[in-house]
């Protein structure tokens, strides 16, 4: 039982921590990258208007959202775009 117990619990500390791991990333990388992220996706997506694309820090979850509704593409295909526009 108690075995159980802690394998739960590592779990969920594991899972938590790799998530808000993940979310520091990214809010680094779009704090350092936005500008030249911005404007690679204006230009490949000419529906974005620039409200679509406000960056405000902390709501780092809340953009990516809104671009995966607007573009109809998942969080992943999201992030790709953002990575494959600062490698171009």
């Amino acid at each position: 039982m108690f075995l159980l117990i802690e394998a739960a619990w590592y779990n969920y500390f594991y899972t938590t921590a790799r998530t808000n791991l993940e979310q520091q990333n990214m809010k680094r990388f779009l704090q350092g990258n936005w500008d030249q992220i911005k404007k690679g996706l204006k230009q490949k997506y000419e529906e974005l208007k620039d409200e679509d694309l406000k960056y405000v820090e902390g709501h780092e979850e809340e953009l990516i959202s809104k671009l995966q509704v607007r573009l109809d593409k998942t969080k992943r295909e999201i992030t790709a775009e953002f990575k494959q526009i600062i490698t171009d």
